[in-house]
C-alpha cells in the first residue's frame, strides 16, 4: 500500500484499503494494449469466449447517451462490430461506437469510485408487470424488488401525484 491510499475521509480510506487486501474485490482490467478483432483469433475461441458484462448490448452508446442498443453487425454494410479484450466479446451499435472503444477504452469499462478505478456494470433490470385485481401482481412485484433489490414503481400513485400537481 502507499500513503496516498490513507488519503480521504474515513468512508474513503476504508474502501481504498479493502480494495487493496481483498481478493475477491472487483477490479477492472487493464485495456492498454489487449483489444482485438476477429482476426486475432480461430472460430473456435471466439465461440467459448464469454461476453462482457454488457451481453449484446452496445457499452458505448450507454456510457455517452445512457441507455442499451442491441450491437453486432451493421444493418447496411454486414459488418461485425466485435472486439475482444482480455478474453471477452464486446458488441457495438455501429463502427463509429467502436472506433471510439478503440481510442478509449478504459473510458467505456472503468467508473472512478471513491478513489478506486472500478468496473461500470450495466443498470439493474427493470420489470413491468401487469394484471388484473386480485391476481398476486403486488405480491409478485415485491417478491421481485426484495429479490433484486429494486425499489418497486406504482403507476397509479406516481399518476395521482402528477395530477394533483
Amino acid at each position: 500500500m502507499e500513503l496516498k491510499d490513507c488519503t480521504g475521509d474515513i468512508g474513503q480510506v476504508h474502501f481504498k484499503i479493502r480494495s487493496k487486501l481483498d481478493p475477491f474485490f472487483c477490479r477492472p482490467d487493464d485495456t492498454t494494449d489487449d483489444i482485438r478483432t476477429s482476426a486475432d483469433y480461430e472460430e473456435e475461441e471466439i465461440v467459448k469466449m464469454p461476453r462482457s458484462d454488457f451481453g449484446d448490448y452496445c457499452p458505448v452508446t450507454f456510457v455517452d447517451e445512457g441507455y442499451l442498443v442491441k450491437g453486432g453487425s451493421d444493418e447496411d454494410g454486414g459488418e461485425n462490430n466485435e472486439l475482444y479484450v482480455y478474453g471477452k466479446r464486446y458488441f457495438f451499435a455501429g463502427s463509429k461506437e467502436m472506433e471510439k472503444f478503440k481510442n478509449d477504452p478504459s473510458k467505456y469499462m472503468i467508473v472512478q469510485q471513491q478513489g478506486v478505478n472500478l468496473p461500470i456494470q450495466p443498470p439493474a433490470p427493470k420489470f413491468l408487470i401487469t394484471g388484473n385485481k386480485c391476481a398476486g401482481v403486488t405480491t409478485q412485484i415485491n417478491s421481485l424488488c426484495e429479490k433484486f433489490k429494486l425499489e418497486a414503481l406504482e403507476l397509479m400513485d406516481s399518476f395521482n401525484k402528477k395530477q394533483a400537481e
